[in-house]
């Protein structure tokens, strides 16, 4: 009826795409963060860079409920 995913060392090391692009985005997410929490900007650079961490956040809750669907 359904077909099972085997799990196997080589599907648990192997890092796919989308996993490099996800560390990447949270790697710029922290640096974005700092630069708000520590950083003297201008009002618009500040809310461009809270913008832009706000849509890396969304990736991340997309990729987070997508994994989520794909887990039924």
């Amino acid at each position: 009826m359904f077909k099972a995913k085997r799990w196997s060392s080589k599907t648990l090391n192997t890092l796919e795409p989308i996993e490099l692009a996800m560390m990447v985005l949270s790697f710029f997410s922290v640096i974005i963060v700092l630069a708000l929490a520590f950083g003297k900007l201008d009002k618009e650079t500040y809310r461009l860079l809270l913008y832009i961490d706000g849509a890396i956040c969304f990736i991340f809750m997309s990729r987070f409920f997508w994994g989520l669907y794909k887990a039924r």
